[in-house]
C-alpha cells in the first residue's frame, strides 16, 4: 500500500499517466447504476459527462477496467469532451481533490473548473510587466525606474459562454509620461460577428467597430477555457500566502498562461511571452457565474463607433491574449 492509508488504498484509483481518481461517496449519477460497471460485466457506458446541464453515461464498449480509467485520463485532457467521471465497479469516482460537477449541477456551476460552466465574471488588479518583483519572473529587484515603467490596471470582466460573448472595462494608470490614465471597453458579440472597442486617452476618444466574422468564429457554445490547465502543482497565489492549485495551459507556443485556483474560484491569472520574457499578472475577485444581464452586451448610444479597423489589423484579432484566453477560437 505504500505511504496510502487503508482507507485512501480502497477509494483511490490511478490511470498509466498517473491521474488519481477518487471514490465519491456521494452524488454518483443515476446511469451508473443503469450503464456503469456495477451492472454492466460485458459492454458498458460508464464514462460519465455534462450534457445541457444533466450527467449522460457513454462508451458503448468492451473494456477493463483499467481501460475505461484511462480513457477517462484521455477524455479529460481535452477540454471540448464534458467528461465528469467514470462508474467503475465499486462506485462513481472523478480526480482526485476535483468537487465539481457533484449531482447538484446547481452547485457545480460555481467552479472555475467545472464543464457545467455557462457564464462568469470577475473583477482584477493587473500589472505589466512583472519584472520588478523580488519574487517575479526574472527575480529582479524592485528599483524606482522599474516601478514607473509599469502599467498598474484594474477593471472588471464578464464572459458568456454559452453565446461567445464578452465584456471588458479596464482602466490603466501610468501609461505614459503624458498620459496618466487609459480607460478602455471591449464588448465581443461572437452571436453577431462584431467587437467594439473604445479608448478614451485624457479627453480624447476613439472608438472602432468590427466586422469578426472572418477572423474569430461565430456563435456556438465556447467550453469552459480555464479546464484547458493542466494541474502542475499546489501553490500560494503570487504575493500572498494564501494556498492555491495551479493549473497551466497554452495559448500559443510561445504564451503560457498560470491560472491559480482558490475555494474552486478564480484568485490569480499570469499570461507570460516566453519570446520576450515579459510577464503580466492579473489578481482577480468577486467571482460570479450567475447568468449576465443582457445589457452587459450591448453597445450604448454613447459609443460613436463610426472608424473601421484597418483590413491590414483583422487577422490579429484571432491571436489577441484576451480571446485567446477566454473564448478561444474553435
Amino acid at each position: 500500500l505504500g505511504s496510502l492509508s487503508w482507507d485512501e488504498a480502497f477509494t483511490l484509483r490511478t490511470s498509466t499517466s498517473g491521474l488519481a481518481l477518487e471514490r465519491q461517496e456521494h452524488g454518483a449519477p443515476s446511469c451508473c447504476m443503469e450503464d456503469g460497471l456495477q451492472v454492466k460485466t460485458g459492454l458498458a457506458s460508464p464514462l460519465v459527462k455534462a450534457v445541457n446541464g444533466a450527467q449522460q453515461c457513454f462508451g458503448s464498449d468492451t473494456k477493463t477496467e483499467q481501460e475505461w480509467i484511462d480513457q477517462f485520463a484521455s477524455l479529460l485532457a481535452d477540454p471540448h469532451s464534458q467528461v465528469l467521471g467514470v462508474c467503475l465497479t465499486d462506485g462513481f469516482y472523478k480526480p482526485q481533490g476535483d468537487s465539481s460537477a457533484d449531482s447538484s449541477t446547481t452547485s457545480s456551476n460555481d467552479d472555475v473548473m467545472s464543464p457545467l460552466l455557462t457564464s462568469f465574471g470577475f473583477s482584477f488588479e493587473s500589472i505589466h510587466p512583472l519584472q520588478g518583483f523580488a519574487t517575479g519572473l526574472a527575480g529582479q529587484k524592485v528599483t524606482g525606474e522599474v516601478m514607473r515603467s509599469r502599467h498598474h490596471g484594474h477593471g472588471e470582466i464578464r464572459v458568456d459562454l454559452e453565446h461567445r460573448r464578452l465584456y471588458l472595462r479596464s482602466t490603466t494608470k501610468d501609461f505614459s509620461s503624458g498620459i496618466p490614465e487609459v480607460t478602455s471597453e471591449i464588448i465581443y458579440r461572437g452571436d453577431r460577428h462584431q467587437l467594439w472597442a473604445r479608448f478614451r486617452l485624457n479627453a480624447k476618444e476613439q472608438c472602432w467597430q468590427i466586422d469578426t466574422s472572418q477572423a474569430l468564429p461565430g456563435a456556438g457554445r465556447a467550453p469552459n477555457p480555464f479546464r484547458r490547465g493542466k494541474l502542475s502543482g499546489h501553490s500560494t497565489i503570487p504575493y500572498t500566502s494564501q494556498a492555491a492549485q495551479k493549473y497551466t495551459f497554452f495559448i500559443a507556443p510561445e504564451k503560457r498562461v498560470d491560472i491559480f485556483v482558490r475555494d474552486h474560484t478564480l484568485g490569480y491569472l499570469e499570461l507570460t511571452d516566453l519570446t520576450r520574457n515579459v510577464a503580466t499578472g492579473v489578481r482577480s475577485t468577486g467571482w460570479i457565474t450567475a447568468p449576465l444581464s443582457e445589457e452587459i452586451f450591448e453597445v450604448g448610444q454613447d459609443w460613436q463607433c463610426e472608424q473601421e479597423l484597418p483590413d491590414k489589423y483583422l487577422d490579429q484579432l484571432a491571436t489577441w491574449d484576451l480571446i485567446q484566453v477566454f473564448l478561444p477560437p474553435k
